[in-house]
């Protein structure tokens, strides 16, 4: 049993920013978007659900194991590239209700955890003594108390439809070992442009002067694809299935239909295919690793000086291949060397050790089952 404290916000301010979803939605009043028509919104409703069967409870203060802070901290910062104004009045009252409730843990000499999301998570916070979940960190400048936390995805294996062809166990869509492999990408790689390098240089002057060091494009992951897929589109030892696109799907085009019609377009993309090409975006992580092993396939990573979840407690490469930024060129052989070497009942069993490794440690469920683990370790 986790035990945990926490307290919530009155302030009318906050009335529409949830709380961390580690804490169940029963609890307070969740303004969080649940549509079945849009079935990522939904990501956390099983945890949800079946939070009380996870032995997971808020208690008062002096029975907790930790605290918890009510409010990611992404709603104090924001998704700015630039260091963001704090003036406006959510982000002040995230701020001044996550320190309170701090403030309250350490005077209690409680362990105090933060959540922090968004392509800004590696960024320092006010919160120096607390246990802080990342979606994306930097293992080069990451502090102690550091932790990556998955970027939360909806259950896709369910989503596949019935015209994919393959042998079925309960959610998992196999796939046979063939003579090649096949390496699929579906989403955002667009060509670089020059203008993009000049928008770079001012953006490594501007950080460095601010803050005395320069801080990584928000490009860069973009142009790591793009790299990464024009590579593997020469190479005629591997089949690639790529559907390449101009603009992000989900910022584009607000039509609830064009984004279903996508989003199977995405699943399809990785359930009929062997390896899934996982570059970081414009924060240091991927949300499509996780997608990717929610399918039981084989996540090829491309995240310089990054980390995946639990990184202490699981051997990623056991489910995972890492291609690093310098062995870019080889990405094609790395590839079918990993493929060669999977016999076909291998190849199986990877793809159901994919997929339960996203159940146990990566779902919201899983992840949040075994949080108690960071405390220990």
């Amino acid at each position: 049993m986790l035990n945990f404290y926490t307290e919530f916000s009155n302030s009318p301010v906050l009335a529409q920013i949830p709380c961390v979803p580690f804490i169940p939605k029963q609890l307070y009043a969740s303004y969080e978007i649940e549509s079945e028509d849009l079935s990522w919104t939904g990501k956390f409703s099983r945890y949800w659900k079946n939070a009380s069967k996870l032995d997971i409870r808020l208690v008062q203060l002096t029975d907790a194991d930790i605290v918890v802070l009510p409010y990611d901290w992404y709603w104090y910062r924001g998704p700015h590239w630039l260091p963001k104004s704090t003036s406006n009045s959510v982000a002040k009252a995230v701020e001044e209700t996550n320190m309170a409730v701090y403030q309250e843990g350490l005077s209690a000499g409680r362990p105090v955890v933060l959540f922090f999301r968004g392509d800004r998570s590696h960024e320092p916070t006010p919160f120096t003594e607390a246990i802080t979940f990342r979606e994306g960190l930097y293992v080069s400048h990451k502090g102690v108390r550091d932790y990556c936390m998955p970027a939360f995805s909806e259950d896709i294996a369910y989503q596949v439809p019935n015209t994919v062809q393959g042998q079925r166990r309960n959610s998992l869509t196999f796939r046979e070992k063939n003579n090649k492999a096949t390496i699929s990408f579906c989403g955002l790689a667009p060509k670089p442009k020059l203008n993009d390098y000049f928008k770079d240089y001012f953006y490594y002057l501007y950080t460095f002067l601010r803050q005395g060091y320069f801080d990584v494009s928000p490009n860069y992951g973009e142009r790591l694809r793009h790299q990464a897929i024009k590579l593997l589109h020469k190479s005629e030892t591997i089949n690639t299935n790529f559907i390449l696109r101009d603009k992000s799907v989900f910022l584009g085009n607000p039509d609830p239909i064009y984004k279903r019609q996508t989003r199977q377009e995405f699943i399809q993309n990785i359930v009929n295919s062997d390896y899934v090409l996982c570059c970081r975006g414009s924060g240091n992580y991927s949300y499509r690793v996780y997608e990717t092993l929610c399918m039981g396939r084989i996540p090829v990573i491309v995240s310089p000086d990054g980390q995946l979840p639990y990184e202490f407690h699981i051997d990623w490469k056991d489910y995972c291949l890492f291609v690093e930024e310098t062995n870019l060129q080889s990405i094609s052989e790395l590839i079918c060397e990993h493929y060669d070497a999977l016999t076909p009942d291998a190849y199986q069993e990877r793809q159901l050790a994919c997929r339960k490794i996203w159940e146990d440690y990566l779902s919201p469920e899983g992840f949040f089952r075994h949080l108690s683990l960071h405390i220990d370790n």
